[in-house]
């Protein structure tokens, strides 16, 4: 798994997230109880349940989370291949994954569409967890409304698809 963040597929601010994701060293859950005065960030606000990366990622009932991961579906489903609900493994290992067509050979496309999604969704919900609770003040009522996640998710995915275009463009070769 370590050595898969280093997969050219995933922009160098997801591969730190994912690499602080596998090693356990983003500030979340019971590292805010060492601190005085800001053990309420211990707990998710939103479903009352210790803050780990698993919850923020797959399991909070927050409206953001579960709206970016509708997102990323809806462009996956684009492609006809199964989808896979995210697990804190799946997001972990997505550079692992490796789809096939029906004669056995890896679909590239798939596995760097794949990849990209998985690593930038997650990455996203991320920001905007910590935009909530650190920059807002966690309050419970206080999400980022539905419109701007959108738009931010869209602003993301194209940015970084765009990006991924422009790498693998011919006239470039292998610079």
């Amino acid at each position: 798994i370590w050595k898969s963040i280093r997969c050219r597929d995933l922009s160098r601010n997801v591969r730190e997230f994912l690499w602080k994701g596998i090693h356990g060293a983003h500030k979340i859950g019971s590292y805010w109880l060492r601190i005085p005065t800001y053990e309420h960030r211990a707990d998710c606000r939103f479903c009352g349940v210790p803050d780990d990366l698993e919850h923020i990622l797959t399991t909070c009932d927050g409206p953001c989370q579960s709206h970016v991961w509708r997102l990323a579906r809806e462009v996956w489903n684009r492609t006809g291949l199964p989808w896979h609900t995210p697990s804190l493994g799946l997001i972990l290992g997505c550079a692992l994954v490796v789809f096939k067509s029906d004669d056995g050979k890896p679909l590239r496309w798939a596995n760097r569409l794949y990849r990209i999604l998985i690593s930038e969704a997650a990455f996203l919900i991320w920001k905007l967890r910590c935009e909530r609770v650190i920059q807002r003040g966690g309050d419970v009522c206080d999400w980022h409304p539905l419109q701007e996640v959108e738009a931010r998710w869209w602003f993301t995915i194209n940015r970084r698809l765009r990006l991924d275009q422009l790498m693998t463009d011919r006239r470039f070769d292998r610079k």
